[in-house]
């Protein structure tokens, strides 16, 4: 079976240290050399080629977002697993097309369901274009504060009430949302990332 050669950029030693364990347990998991600050990504992605980039959203002088995008520009399709210590990228996340988006303290069952699902889907044959991920304007202001709210737990009732909006008018946004993204339901919008 061929090796998925796996890159970790995040500036908290303790959250690397933890992921290194977890890679470490898959026999199909190859560690790429990691490079020591967010300037140097784009350099290593070129070097090593990793299959899959663990990035951290929040790093010294630039963020996950910036390295996403100098990755893409230079046309590589490496797989990006966002980092997080909060749920609050999710949504630029999936405007970015990214594979995973995982909240710290990492969880090893989910870094094991991610490899799992990226040595399936490589070996069908099925990997995306990351590169083609959806334009930063995609979602209206208004839809991106209603998707917030429906990923804290809204109900469409509540989030009526706190926009100052009616139901109805919720509704249509929650439909409209689905319809341009062409998922079924949010449960798939939010993870559609994570069961590509």
């Amino acid at each position: 079976m061929e090796n998925i050669k796996c890159m970790i950029m995040d500036s908290d030693k303790e959250s690397v240290d933890r992921l290194e364990r977890i890679l470490l347990k898959f026999n199909e998991v190859l560690l790429m050399p990691k490079p020591n600050h967010p300037q140097y990504v784009v350099k290593y992605v070129k070097q090593y080629e990793p299959d899959l980039l663990f990035l951290d959203v929040e790093l010294p002088e630039l963020t996950g977002f910036d390295v996403i995008q100098a990755i893409r520009k230079e046309g590589f399709n490496t797989a990006i697993a966002l980092l997080s210590s909060s749920m609050h990228y999710a949504v630029k996340a999936i405007k970015l097309n990214v594979y995973d988006y995982f909240l710290k303290p990492l969880d090893i069952e989910e870094i094991k369901a991610c490899v799992l699902r990226y040595q399936r889907d490589r070996s069908k044959g099925v990997m995306r274009n990351e590169s083609q991920y959806i334009d930063p304007d995609f979602f209206s202001k208004r839809e991106q504060e209603i998707l917030e709210l429906i990923y804290k737990g809204y109900t469409s009732k509540a989030i009526a009430e706190k926009l100052f909006l009616s139901k109805h008018t919720i509704d249509f946004y929650r439909k409209n949302i689905l319809y341009k993204t062409g998922c079924k339901n949010f449960v798939q919008l939010r993870n559609r990332f994570n069961n590509t």
